[in-house]
């Protein structure tokens, strides 16, 4: 019994790392567990040849903090000038076969140490990076992509390592894409947005990875929320997976039916409100007049 659980475990879980000694990138990607797109995730950089680590699996989630320090762990253990790529274990995908020179020339073409992942939205968990585009406005005029995304970054590992311990001195940076945000204002010399998207794209509200894009990862945030988002995630690991594709549950739906039927309870709560309201009221009213005060 014992060793069919094993099994079936082992069965389930993915292949958590994958060396190509051609490779001069290594990806780290966070999971705890075998959820989401993790397999979509690995599959599409094993077929695309980049070699990967998979961090923190089978441990306990403890919140982005423990991201922040299993980045950079990782990072510190990692041999110096070493390009490394943090991607999103479960909706991100790698999109383009590892081919040395042209990566290192896109890497390089930035002409920094760090090159980050943008995004058009500026949520809760974001970082309002306005004062770094003030004198760059011929750059800014080439995207709409303001906003740091934390799902992928590009960088060298002892600079990637530096970021994280930067961040975790502060006990109150909490979420590692809002800590991000106040590290590239605090070191605005040491980074660059891929506005091009060269290396990285994030694509958000159904946008979609055109066909004469030459990025290499992509990142669908939200995809969990939004059907959109969903369908281009699906769309584009398709189209990297074919067969091989795993679908990927998305909540967008089970969140609609569950603000519609909040709804429903709320107004039939209203109106068993109105109606009691105005039923002790015509009470109170037979109550006055019985004792003579109407």
């Amino acid at each position: 019994m014992i060793q069919e659980e094993e099994e079936e475990i082992e069965a389930m879980t993915p292949q958590l790392t994958f060396t190509n000694p051609e490779c001069v990138v290594k990806v780290f990607l966070v999971a705890t567990a075998n959820l989401g797109g993790l397999s979509n995730s690995l599959k599409s950089l094993k077929k695309n040849q980049f070699s990967y680590e998979v961090l923190g699996y089978g441990t306990k989630w403890q919140g982005w903090r423990y991201r922040m320090k299993l980045y950079q762990d990782a990072a510190n253990k990692t041999p110096p000038k070493t390009i490394c790529i943090l991607m999103d274990a479960y909706d991100a995908v790698c999109i383009r076969p590892y081919q040395t020179k042209e990566f290192l020339e896109a890497f390089d073409s930035y002409q920094k140490p760090l090159v980050i992942g943008m995004e058009s939205s500026c949520g809760f968990n974001c970082q309002n990076i306005s004062g770094w585009w003030k004198d760059k406005p011929e750059l800014k005029a080439k995207t709409k992509n303001l906003y740091v995304n934390g799902g992928l970054i590009a960088g060298y590992s002892e600079k990637i390592a530096e970021m994280f311990a930067w961040m975790l001195k502060d006990p109150l940076i909490t979420d590692d894409q809002v800590g991000l945000g106040l590290y590239v204002k605090s070191h605005p010399d040491l980074w660059f947005p891929d506005v091009y998207e060269r290396i990285l794209s994030n694509k958000i509200y159904g946008d979609k990875i055109q066909e004469d894009q030459t990025c290499y990862f992509a990142h669908f945030p939200g995809m969990s929320g939004f059907q959109d988002t969903a369908a281009s995630y699906k769309e584009t690991a398709t189209k990297v997976l074919g067969k091989e594709y795993e679908d990927v549950e998305c909540r967008a739906a089970s969140i609609v039916y569950g603000v519609v039927f909040g709804l429903i309870v709320l107004e039939i709560f209203i109106l068993f409100a109105l109606w009691a309201r105005n039923r002790i009221g015509k009470s109170s009213n037979v109550l006055l007049k019985r004792i003579g005060f109407k």
